[in-house]
Parts: structure tokens; C-alpha cells; sequence
């Protein structure tokens, strides 16, 4: 044998004696922060890995320094000059990082792989980006320090819903946008979270008229989500308010922020027309229209009421066929319905209101707790009732007080901190809320176990909460 021969041999020989080394990743950055990262090459970038293949799941770090406290995973990194985009993370990247207390995932990350974060047990706080398009299966499973996670995204992602597998999570809050709580609140896993905030949740409330010159609208602004806010339209000299824009009459009026709001007040004048009448009339009707917004118009019957005999001049013709009137003014036809009740200790009218003759409107006599309704003063027994306006209306409503054994036996219960009203009830479960005169102030479906009421004055106030009888609450 050669030497040549020989020493080829002896090379492999040492070679295959040699440990091997294991590489489960592309290349390593040292990320903002001082951790540092693993990274495969993918199309459009790279993703996260663990840095060791071998022991999945029981130790997929091996013998590599797992990251610790508080960790952000960039958005982009750089390696020999090049700069990726990271669209993932994937399986099992961080399983078992027992020290991490926080992580950062950055814009432009649409992706988190199965268990890519179990058994984290440390870790407190998560932030999701927008991207965030899926989550899998177990990503936050057993992560029993979990206590706050924040995401961007309005729409949910597609999550696993056993994302958080084994995380106990009756004591944690999920954080998500403005007007996406519903959306969170009714779809697993995001719905055991024990409670779903928007307290950062800044609504927009906007005002207007149909002309600045009428007058004016007062309560717009930037308020907290959930805010109760009164609306108060003031009339210039001259001037009438007749409705909001979206036909609604009562003035001031109170609405409730859970999304942005625009409302545009409809002053009218008090009009000085001419129109041509009997000698002997007094009073007529006449029909004419007021456009409320671009795709409502109301027909209306509007009373005339004549002030005088005086002959009119219209331009430089005097109309002397028949006697010309002057309209000293010209409104629309509303008439007032009042809904009373017979003992404001037992419950409550609701649908007080002032509406154009011939509408519709639901009326209820609403029972405090201990009480039931009985009957309107009419003898009707229907409640809610429906009734059409034909003139000014009034109805009482009756209750009666409720035995000890037929008294329901309330599951929720509030508090009262300033003007601050705290419902704590089942998740889902209807609340409405009530001023002294019957107006409903709010009325939405609980989205945690506490609710939280921002009233818009000092007063009385009626909390009611499912099918339950209603409480008065007294705020200073």
C-alpha cells in the first residue's frame, strides 16, 4: 500500500472518530435587545428557529444559551450584508425559555408555529403585531404567567383553539383595537381571557348643523370607548330645532360611544310664507317636505296658524281676487307621548318622546327589582306595547310587588365610584341603562365580567341587566 493510500485511510478513520456538529439553522443575529436568534432562509426572507435539532420537544435548545427577560423579535434583520425580512416563527422556536418575561413581535410577522412559545412558564407579557394572520396549535400553552397580552389586529387572526393550551387564563386581559371587542369576545381562545380591555380606546364624536347660522351643537369630542355623552342642540333666534339627522327629536339627547358618531342638528326657520285662504279661515293644514339626510325624507303635515288680515305684497303685485294671509309660523305636526308610572318606588315608563303624528313607537313599563308590571291604566296588558300617535298620548304603567318565593334570584350585582358605574355580570349578558324620565341612556351586551358605566351627569339612574328587575343608582 502506498503511503498516499495509507494516509487517506488514517484521515477518514480520524474523521469519522470526530464528533459531528448538528446545525439546525441558517445563520444567527444578535437582535435588538443583546439576544441572540436563529434564522432559516425562506422565500421572502427568513423565519425564527430553534437553534438545535435534536431532544423535540423535551430540549430543542440543547446545549445553545436560551434567550431571557424581556425579548423583541425584529421586524428585519441583517446577515453578511444582506438584510431579510422575517415573515414567521416557527415551531418550537422558543419552547421551554423558562426565563423569558416579555416578547415583542414586530410589524410584518404574519405567522407563529405550534408550540413556538410552550412552556415558557416566566412569561408575563406578549405583544402582537397587525400582521399576525395565524397562531397554532399550543403556541402559548402551559404559560401560566401569563398576564397581559396586547395585538393590534382588528380582525382576529386564525388561532388554534388551543393556542393557549393549558394556560390558565381567567386572570389575564387581552388588549385589542377600538370596536374589535365584540369580534375578540365571541371566538375561541380569545374569549377565555378574563377580561377583554379597550381602555386605551379613543372614540370619536362629531357634530353638525344645516346651516352654522341656525345654531348650535354641544357634547362633540374625543372620548374613552364606552363613554356616555349628552348632545344639546341650541337654536339661534329665528330658529327651531326640529330633529337629528337621523330623525330622531329629543333634544338634549344622550348616546353612548362604541363607535365613532357624527350627528347633524336640522334647525328651521320660523317661516313668513304667504299662501292664499277663505277670509273666514283661522287655521288649515298644509302638506310639505323636509329632507333629513340624503336618503330620508319626511312628509309632513304642517299646522298654519294665520295672524292677521293685512293685504301681502308680493313684489310689486297686490293679489286681490281673495284675501291674502300672512303665516306667522309653519311647523311640522309632532305630538307628545308621555309614559308614567303609577309608583316610581316599583318601576319605570320608558318612550317619553315627541315624534311627527302617525309614528310608531314601543313603550314598556319596566319593574324594579322585587316588583312586576301588571297593566297599563287603560287595561291593556301587553308589555312592550306598540302604539301609533295620533295625538298627544299618555299611559301609566302598574306594577305589583312580588312575594319573597317568586322574587328571581339576581346573578349579577354594581358599584358606584364617582361617576363611575361598575356591572359585574356573565359575559354577554344585556345592559341597559335608564335616567329617572324613562330615557335609555345605553343598552349593550356585556363583553367581560365587568363592566364599566361612565355616567353623564350627577342623578338617579336605573341599571338593568338581563331579564331582571332594574336598580336605581344614585350618582353624584
Amino acid at each position: 500500500m502506498s503511503i498516499y493510500r495509507s494516509m487517506k485511510k488514517w484521515i477518514a478513520i480520524v474523521a469519522l472518530l470526530l464528533p459531528m456538529t448538528v446545525w439546525a439553522y441558517d445563520f444567527s443575529v444578535v437582535v435588538p435587545g443583546g439576544q441572540t436568534l436563529y434564522f432559516d432562509s425562506v422565500v421572502g426572507g427568513a423565519t425564527v428557529v430553534c437553534p438545535h435539532s435534536s431532544g423535540i420537544p423535551t430540549n430543542p435548545w440543547g446545549a445553545f444559551t436560551k434567550p431571557t427577560g424581556d425579548l423583541v423579535v425584529p421586524s428585519t434583520v441583517v446577515y453578511n450584508n444582506h438584510s431579510y425580512t422575517i415573515t414567521s416563527i416557527s415551531s418550537f422556536a422558543f419552547y421551554g425559555c423558562d426565563s423569558l418575561i416579555s416578547v415583542t413581535i414586530e410589524t410584518g410577522i404574519a405567522t407563529i408555529g405550534n408550540s413556538a412559545f410552550s412552556y415558557c412558564s416566566r412569561l408575563q407579557t406578549v405583544s402582537l403585531p397587525n400582521t399576525i394572520a395565524s397562531i397554532g396549535s399550543q403556541t402559548f400553552g402551559n404559560c401560566n404567567a401569563l398576564q397581559d397580552v396586547w395585538i393590534t389586529a382588528t380582525t382576529p387572526p386564525a388561532t388554534a383553539s388551543g393556542a393557549f393550551f393549558q394556560t390558565i387564563l381567567t386572570n389575564s386581559t387581552l388588549h385589542v383595537p377600538c370596536m374589535s371587542q365584540t369580534a375578540y369576545s365571541t371566538i375561541t381562545p380569545w374569549n377565555n381571557f378574563g377580561t377583554i380591555d379597550t381602555a386605551n380606546c379613543t372614540l370619536n364624536l362629531t357634530t353638525g348643523t344645516n346651516d352654522p347660522l341656525r345654531g348650535t351643537v354641544t357634547g362633540a369630542g374625543a372620548y374613552p370607548y364606552g363613554t356616555v355623552v349628552m348632545l344639546n342642540a341650541i337654536a339661534n333666534t329665528g330658529y327651531d330645532f326640529i330633529c337629528w339627522n337621523d330623525g330622531d327629536t329629543l333634544n338634549p339627547r344622550i348616546v353612548s360611544l362604541t363607535n365613532d358618531l357624527h350627528f347633524k342638528a336640522m334647525f328651521f326657520g320660523l317661516r313668513h310664507d304667504t299662501i292664499l285662504l277663505a277670509s273666514h279661515a283661522d287655521t288649515t293644514f298644509i302638506h310639505d317636505t323636509l329632507t333629513l339626510r340624503d336618503t330620508v325624507t319626511l312628509h309632513d303635515t304642517m299646522v298654519v296658524t294665520v295672524a292677521g288680515a293685512d293685504t301681502v305684497w308680493r313684489g310689486d303685485t297686490i293679489f286681490a281676487h281673495d284675501t291674502l294671509w300672512r303665516v306667522d309660523t309653519v311647523y311640522p305636526t309632532f305630538y307628545r307621548l308621555r309614559v308614567l308610572t303609577q309608583d316610581a318606588t316599583q318601576g319605570i315608563g320608558v318612550g317619553n318622546a315627541m315624534l311627527p303624528a302617525g309614528s310608531e313607537v314601543e313603550i314598556c313599563g319596566l319593574p324594579l327589582e322585587g316588583y312586576s308590571f301588571t297593566r297599563w291604566n287603560d287595561g291593556v296588558t301587553e308589555n312592550p306595547r306598540h302604539v301609533s300617535l295620533s295625538g298627544n298620548l299618555t299611559y301609566t304603567a302598574e306594577f305589583e310587588h312580588l312575594s319573597a318565593e317568586n322574587v328571581p334570584s339576581s346573578d349579577w350585582d354594581l358599584t358606584v365610584d364617582g361617576r363611575t358605574v361598575t356591572v359585574a355580570c356573565a359575559r354577554g349578558e344585556l345592559i341597559e341603562v335608564y335616567d329617572a324620565a324613562g330615557r335609555q341612556l345605553t343598552s349593550m351586551h356585556s363583553k367581560q365580567q365587568q363592566t364599566l358605566l361612565s355616567m353623564p351627569s350627577a342623578g338617579v339612574f336605573i341599571v338593568r341587566v338581563g331579564d331582571f328587575g332594574g336598580r336605581k343608582v344614585m350618582v353624584e
